[in-house]
């Protein structure tokens, strides 16, 4: 029976991190980083366009380990942001 819940569990965190994954559409860039000289990856992810008004300012989140993170802290932001805690934000993984 643990082994059955341990599956399952990691099957949902799987079809969870893809469902994110798709509600999210993110723009796709890159940077050269001297240090390392190399091209870094970074992606962008704005506010809803619902959301969206001319002229308006919107905080922005830096995400170090991007890869991992560009899904998961964007998600919780905009449930909280929708149950009225936290007003829309711009996220850039790096």
């Amino acid at each position: 029976m643990k082994n059955f819940c341990i599956l399952l569990l990691i099957v949902l965190l799987a079809f969870s991190s893809i469902a994110v994954a798709q509600t999210f559409p993110a723009i796709k860039d890159s940077i050269y980083y001297p240090a390392m000289q190399e091209m870094r990856q970074l992606e962008i992810l704005l506010p809803d366009s619902s959301l969206l008004k001319s002229g308006e300012k919107y905080e922005v989140i830096y995400l170090l380990d991007g890869e991992w993170n560009i899904n998961v802290v964007p998600f919780i932001h905009r449930f909280a942001g929708g149950e009225g805690f936290l007003p829309p934000a711009i996220f850039v993984g790096l």
